[in-house]
């Protein structure tokens, strides 16, 4: 027999819908950031960036002409999913720095989900987020340098 709970719907509340399984959902809860980060690397693998209409190109580079922090992080995930890193860093050796420690992030808050400990990310310390926006914005500076060393860090 499948037992249903039901979440009465209040004003304001932002349920108000049957759930079925409850106990299946909150044994899987913690692991959705780990099947996110699954399902964003097999779309990775199987879409050709350039050759899918349904995966847009950068509309900050398409509107200026200039390279921002992310360009080239679709065709760099797609080439490391298909094992060449040399590519990747070409692309942007910045968001393939980062994947070690958004999987590392992820991880962590999947350990923690699952021990029911709270968990506190290391980036809610002001000095990290702001050593990293400066990061992110120098490198989009850098990377639109028409000079050498500078111009190898733009997509290509």
């Amino acid at each position: 027999m499948i037992e249903t709970q039901f979440i009465q719907e209040t004003p304001g509340s932002i349920t108000g819908s049957v759930r079925l399984f409850p106990r299946a959902w909150i044994l899987l809860q913690p692991w959705l950031p780990l099947f996110v980060l699954a399902g964003m690397l097999l779309v990775a693998f199987l879409a050709t960036p350039g050759k899918t209409s349904w995966l847009p190109g950068c509309q900050f580079n398409l509107l200026t002409g200039l390279y921002c922090p992310g360009c080239g992080s679709t065709r760099a995930f797609h080439a490391l999913t298909h094992g060449n890193l040399s590519a990747a860093l070409r692309m942007n050796a910045l968001a393939v720095a980062a994947i070690p420690f958004i999987v590392l992030g992820v991880c962590a808050q999947v350990w923690h989900a699952r021990r029911g400990t709270p968990y506190r990310s290391p980036l809610y310390s002001p000095a990290l987020a702001w050593t990293i926006t400066t990061l992110i914005i120098a490198y989009a500076v850098l990377r639109n340098l028409p000079w050498w060393p500078f111009n190898l860090l733009a997509p290509h």
